[in-house]
């Protein structure tokens, strides 16, 4: 089964496996298409664990990808540098 792999997904600082950047490619789509959710809305919509989402979203934080608001409750959305991807071409790879 192929799966399409957001072009921001790949970092820089962390080792990429699999599943991490299958994780981190839904919650980036996920992110052009709502803008700013909470983690356990991106857990519920994504069928992961709220753990696995956070970590993956802390993640993305540190490369500055995406970025967490700073009031309760904690939204998070694209940051102008994770939003390159929607501006030009599209290029996600399928695996």
């Amino acid at each position: 089964m192929s799966k399409l792999l957001h072009p921001r997904a790949r970092l820089v600082k962390i080792r990429n496996v699999r599943s991490g950047l299958y994780t981190r490619s839904q919650i980036l789509f996920l992110l052009e298409e709502s803008l700013e959710l909470t983690a356990t809305d991106i857990a519920r919509k994504v069928e992961m664990s709220y753990s696995r989402v956070l970590r993956q979203l802390r993640n993305l934080e540190r490369e500055r990808i995406v970025e967490r608001s700073e009031e309760r409750p904690f939204t998070w959305r694209s940051t102008p540098y994770g939003q390159q991807a929607l501006f030009g071409a599209r290029s996600s790879k399928e695996v």
